[in-house]
């Protein structure tokens, strides 16, 4: 009965090792998301999540030119500009929602880190709409490769 104790501790602590090898091996944080959730009629469905060490990921649903799951890196370039944008906007001093009573528009979230703020493109200050920008000029000037 010891043996088999022992036995399935040393298993279970090698397996743990490997897990953790695996988990943070490749420790990459989510940093940055932007998501178009659509819409009842054409609206594009896609998201976009940019990881610290600058590979993106890139889901796109329906009405969109690549459907599929997606990744590339990034330049540091394009990255620390992404970054300047959420400075210069302030991002985490801006509301949590921009949103109006219309049903049938797209409706927007971009997050950085804890912070989240779903909107409508037309009630969104100018400071999101060029995050936006410029997470849509991502999605546009890459080569996407399948994952």
């Amino acid at each position: 009965m010891k043996n088999i104790i022992l036995l399935l501790s040393i298993m279970c602590s090698l397996s743990c090792t490997s897990l953790q090898k695996e988990q943070t091996s490749d420790n990459a944080k989510a940093v940055i998301s932007y998501e178009s959730k659509g819409c009842f009629g054409r609206c594009p469905q896609e998201k976009l999540t940019i990881y610290d060490n600058r590979v993106i990921v890139y889901s796109g649903v329906k009405k969109v030119d690549h459907i599929g799951t997606f990744s590339q890196t990034i330049s540091k370039k394009e990255y620390v500009r992404l970054l300047e944008l959420f400075s210069e906007a302030a991002f985490d001093n801006l509301e949590d929602q921009y949103l109006s009573n219309l049903r049938d528009i797209a409706k927007f979230e971009i997050t950085k880190d804890k912070k989240s703020i779903e909107y409508h493109e037309r009630n969104a200050p100018a400071a999101l709409k060029s995050i936006q920008k410029e997470m849509k000029r991502i999605i546009d000037s890459q080569n996407w490769k399948k994952k």
